[in-house]
């Protein structure tokens, strides 16, 4: 884990930054220090590395792994789970309604749903709906289009 190698890992992409500047003729230059900051970090070093590792680099990586403990926190897996169950309960529900509407053409709806869900989600630049970028609407498609195929 990064955390655990910081001292390693900060120095490969400081030294990447630093191949950067030199590519580009400019110069690594830690900004000025007073004694009354208070819009960002003010830590006492006497070298760049040390000033960017301190006030930028840990602080930064910090920030990104509480990010993504919340992110992948349990309430969070099991807010997902209701969703997509109750996605699948929609559609059934949807389908069920479908299916006692007897003057609405599922070859119409059919038609009409994968306009809408490609002017939105899909056949740009030849991608089409996935089921991953839309999996409700991925979903609602293929339960109309088997209904359209059992009519």
């Amino acid at each position: 884990m990064i955390r655990n190698e910081l001292d390693e890992e900060y120095k490969y992409l400081f030294e990447e930054a630093q191949d950067l500047a030199k590519s580009t003729e400019t110069t690594t230059k830690m900004p000025r220090i007073t004694k009354g900051q208070i819009n960002r970090a003010n830590t006492p070093v006497s070298y760049a590395y040390d000033y960017f590792k301190l006030n930028i680099f840990i602080p930064l990586l910090d920030h990104f792994l509480v990010s993504i403990k919340d992110r992948f926190n349990e309430h969070v897996k099991k807010a997902a789970a209701i969703s997509s169950v109750l996605n699948i309960l929609l559609i059934k529900f949807m389908m069920i309604s479908l299916q006692r509407l007897k003057f609405i053409k599922i070859s119409c709806l059919v038609q009409c749903l994968k306009l809408n869900l490609n002017s939105c989600y899909g056949n740009r630049d030849g991608h089409k709906l996935s089921k991953k970028a839309a999996p409700f609407h991925y979903h609602l498609l293929q339960s109309t289009t088997a209904l359209q195929q059992s009519q």
